[in-house]
């Protein structure tokens, strides 16, 4: 196995430049050499395989890897009278098991990208590009995308949500094996923890102690309950009005911002909710990456009160009459110095070209992240959304059931009336989580228009159960189906208790 190095160097790439190289016609390649060969044909086989090695007059040496993990230091390979032959790197190779790094010693060689038709790449794998039906190299697909989203113009937040989707792998899984009652926290360490395996995978969720096998409802519920977390851990301010990130170091060394970025990128790309909770300026800075320091105002920041003003970088003199320069210099200190975590979050972004597109099309993006257009659950949405399976129509179990559904909308419309004010009371988009595994309208283009949540009705619970005196709705949120009982829900009265106790304990994925 040979290895091309663009340049004189004393250590192996780092994992960034491994693609770069690969794909500029470098990087690792197996190359099959006679046992007898010498110097000479050691290298017309290498100038086959590394095209880029024909120009190289300024002379190569080959080198080995010391052992470990990580970056590692290159040591030189030492050539014979007549350079290196077959039988020579054999001994020093171990068989033939080790990598030989090629590394020029006075010129360093171009890593533009070679074209997606290059001979050098005939041998390589290839996909298909979504965007435009072009087959191209795997190595050179992932620049292919970034450079088709730097110029990709996008109409609508549903052509965005449409391209995102289309960049999920979903020939591998990301697995997360969590506690649904430590969230984010939990959820964002396991994520971290994952470093076998790349979140731009098909997520799969498993909630310690539950049964339930993720066919999609659990990663909405799981991304559902992140995003509703996110919100409320890592950022501050008034409801509806758009809010900023929180200002912590340790949650910035931990790399927690650039975790947050991720998720939200997964969940805008996998079916999860929009994160619609940033400030306007927030919005701009991880469209651009930079702060645009004059539409910012004074109502953006002073909810975030400094110690002293003098702290902020204001050196004037401190009176009344300064008021409006005083508030200024409190507004640009709280902004710059939340800088390092939009600027990681951005990073976390990255995932899918999702900055890429937000930074070409920010119009159509905006309502994904900055507050006032992504339609909430209500209990119309909800109701609209149902399809009930009655019974023969005019039979006395059709009526039983229409009047099943119509406590059904009494209890929802009840409670987006009382509008869930107090923490633990409950809310229309808990009906639609416990439903559905998520808590959000959908977003997904094709998501969207399939959305329909299938109600059925059980007549028979006591004749196949026994006498007993309560059952309770039973749900398959991975096939948004519920089924009511309907021998114990003969009054509206009986109906809320029961649906109340449903929703607010019944949350877990327990039936397979």
């Amino acid at each position: 196995i040979f290895y091309l190095l663009s340049k004189n160097t004393s250590y192996t790439p780092l994992p960034a430049e491994e693609l770069e190289l690969l794909q500029a016609g470098m990087g690792r390649q197996t190359v099959s050499l006679p046992e007898d060969g010498d110097h000479a044909e050691v290298s017309l086989l290498l100038e086959e395989t590394f095209p880029k090695m024909e120009y190289l007059c300024g002379g190569w040496l080959l080198h080995k890897a010391t052992g470990g993990s990580g970056r590692r230091k290159l040591t030189v390979i030492p050539p014979e009278t007549e350079g290196y032959s077959v039988k020579t790197l054999k001994a020093v190779s171990g068989g033939g098991k080790s990598t030989f790094y090629i590394v020029p010693l006075q010129e360093t060689l171009d890593t533009s990208p070679l074209p997606p038709d290059s001979q050098h790449f005939s041998k390589m794998p290839k996909k298909i590009c979504y965007q435009c039906n072009e087959v191209m190299p795997l190595q050179m697909l992932a620049v292919h995308i970034n450079t088709m989203f730097s110029t990709l113009f996008l109409l609508s937040v549903e052509d965005v949500l449409r391209c995102l989707e289309q960049q999920v792998d979903t020939t591998t899984e990301f697995k997360l094996c969590v506690d649904r009652e430590d969230l984010p926290d939990r959820g964002i360490l396991q994520w971290q923890r994952k470093k076998a395996a790349s979140p731009t995978s098909v997520l799969r969720v498993v909630f310690i102690g539950e049964a339930g096998v993720d066919t999609g409802a659990l990663r909405k519920e799981f991304l559902s309950d992140m995003i509703s977390g996110i919100e409320s851990r890592f950022f501050e301010g008034l409801e509806n009005k758009g809010k900023n990130p929180k200002y912590s170091l340790t949650d910035l060394d931990n790399e927690n911002f650039r975790t947050v970025g991720e998720i939200i990128a997964v969940s805008l790309a996998q079916g999860g909710p929009s994160p619609a909770f940033f400030k306007e300026w927030c919005y701009n800075f991880l469209c651009s990456g930079e702060v645009d320091f004059s539409c910012l105002s004074k109502e953006d920041y002073l909810m975030m009160w400094a110690d002293e003003i003098v702290s902020c970088g204001y050196t004037n003199q401190i009176k009344m009459d300064s008021k409006e320069s005083m508030i200024r210099a409190i507004v640009l200190h709280s902004t710059t110095r939340l800088i390092p975590m939009l600027q990681q979050l951005r990073k976390g972004m990255e995932l899918y070209g999702l900055v890429n597109l937000m930074a070409v099309n920010p119009e159509a993006c905006h309502s994904l992240f900055v507050p006032g257009k992504i339609l909430k659950p209500d209990a119309d949405f909800i109701m609209m959304s149902c399809q009930p399976h009655f019974s023969e129509k005019g039979t006395s179990r059709e009526r039983t059931e229409r009047k099943i559904i119509n406590f059904l909308q009494d209890f929802l419309q009840e409670i987006e009336v009382s509008g869930g004010e107090k923490s633990e009371s409950l809310a229309v988009h808990h009906v639609l989580q416990w439903m559905t595994g998520q808590s959000h309208v959908p977003i997904l283009p094709d998501e969207k228009r399939h959305f329909k949540i299938a109600c059925k009705f059980d007549h028979e619970c006591k004749e196949r159960l026994g006498d007993h005196s309560i059952c309770y709705p039973v749900v398959s949120a991975c096939t948004c189906t519920v089924t009511f009982p309907v021998q114990h829900l003969d009054t509206y009265t009986v109906f809320k208790t029961i649906m109340s106790a449903a929703v607010k304990y019944g949350g877990g994925f327990h039936r397979v």
